[in-house]
């Protein structure tokens, strides 16, 4: 069986420039009411993630920029989705506003 690419339209498309800036306040907001909500500390959260809790304060505190694999493992010890954390730290989105 052969598959053929066909273009939905002949309009091409440009490069949406540069991206929206990443907030860190927003993203550490969001982990820190997440995990309230889940009534864990930080201690309860780090044995659920395996990130240790000086990394989750700094996260929390905005005064780390995080790596993909611990946001990751947050989210799935916190029971929510790991797109759900990225959105909350991306500047001017509906997920920007640093409510869970």
């Amino acid at each position: 069986m052969h598959y053929e690419f066909v273009p939905l339209s002949d309009e091409k498309v440009e490069p949406a420039g540069e991206p929206a800036p990443f907030d860190l306040t927003l993203l550490g907001r969001a982990v820190a009411s997440a995990r309230e909500a889940a009534r864990l500390t930080i201690r309860d959260l780090a044995a659920r993630s395996g990130v240790e809790p000086s990394v989750l304060r700094d996260i929390e505190q905005a005064r780390v920029d995080c790596d993909l694999e611990d946001l990751h493992a947050i989210a799935h010890a916190l029971g929510i989705r790991f797109s759900r954390l990225i959105a909350s730290g991306e500047a001017g989105s509906a997920g920007g506003s640093g409510r869970m």
